[in-house]
Parts: C-alpha cells; sequence; structure tokens
C-alpha cells in the first residue's frame, strides 16, 4: 500500500489535494459598462473565518473612476465542502501572464459587505472591493460542495490564456 505524503492535522487536508485543485472553474474577463450592476447570477462566497484582519475597501465609483484595472469573473463549483485562505495582499492569488510568464496578484476582490442603512435599520448589500492592502493572520473562505460560486478580481492587466491560480484550490484559464 502506498503511503501518502499528506500527514497532517485534519483542518489542513482541504489544502492537500496531490496536486489537484478542488474546483471546476472557468473565467473570463468581465468589462461592465457600470460597475455598481452586478451579474444577477452572481453569488459571492460569505461564509468567511477571520482572524486578526485588516482591509480597506473602495467602492464600485471609485473603481469606474479608476479605469485602469481589468477584471476577471471567475465561477466554479467546489467539488467537496473545502475551503482556501486568502493571504496578507493576496500573495497567494496569481495571474501568469500568457505573453511572459510574469505572475500578477489582484489589486482588488469584489467581496461581500453588507452594512446597516441609516434610514430603515435593515442590513443591505454594499458593493465595493477589498484591496490589496489586506493583512490577516488568518483568512478562511469555506465552500459547500455542489453550489456554484463567483469571484470578481481586479488585475492591472489580465486578458484571455492567462492562468488564474489560488493555492491548490483553484486554476483556471481566461477564456474570451
Amino acid at each position: 500500500m502506498k503511503k501518502s505524503a499528506c500527514l497532517i492535522p485534519l483542518f489542513f487536508v482541504s489544502f492537500c489535494v496531490f496536486g489537484q485543485t478542488k474546483t471546476d472553474a472557468k473565467s473570463h474577463i468581465w468589462a461592465p459598462s457600470n460597475w455598481c450592476e452586478l451579474p444577477a447570477n452572481l453569488n459571492i462566497p460569505c461564509n468567511i473565518e477571520c482572524r486578526n484582519c485588516y482591509w480597506k475597501t473602495i467602492t464600485c465609483e471609485e473603481i469606474a473612476k479608476k479605469g485602469t484595472y481589468t477584471a476577471v469573473r471567475i465561477r466554479f463549483m467546489s467539488k467537496t465542502d473545502s475551503t482556501f485562505g486568502l493571504k496578507t495582499k493576496f500573495k497567494n492569488i496569481g495571474l501568469k501572464t500568457k505573453a511572459n510568464g510574469r505572475i500578477l496578484h489582484p489589486y482588488a476582490i469584489l467581496w461581500h459587505n453588507s452594512e446597516i442603512d441609516s434610514k430603515t435599520e435593515e442590513m443591505v448589500d454594499k458593493i465595493s472591493f477589498m484591496t490589496n492592502k489586506f493583512r490577516t493572520k488568518s483568512y478562511v473562505v469555506k465552500f459547500k460542495s455542489g453550489q456554484a460560486y463567483d469571484l470578481i478580481l481586479l488585475f492591472k492587466q489580465a486578458q484571455a490564456g492567462d492562468i488564474v491560480s489560488i493555492d491548490k484550490f483553484l486554476k483556471t484559464e481566461i477564456n474570451k
């Protein structure tokens, strides 16, 4: 019987996949006419555990004013109940460019954000992007198997043929 090299505590098992990803993923360039209008079928992950986290957000209006980023929409379905972590400055998310093999990290990630409306005192969704000024000791995003999720990542440049990866959780080539 062949022994596995993955003799590690149970809570790390989701990251040990013998070089395979934990998802089926597809990605494409997302070029909205309005950064504040999101696709109706967008499902941003919101089951998160954060320890010693700090982040800065930027609004969709501010992203539109900058106009210098390319958004990549990744739609994926987790093969099992699983997780991935975010590292400080998104260093575990990389875009490998087709042109020169350079690795870029995202400037920002569209993330689920809610706040209390001062008039109605109810929770409302807010469109904002978590920037790469992100710092953490531990930030874990959890996914249920069989559900489709989306990530929207902003890079200084991205194009069809580039490869996006998040640790061994996800790897996808950007389609047109």
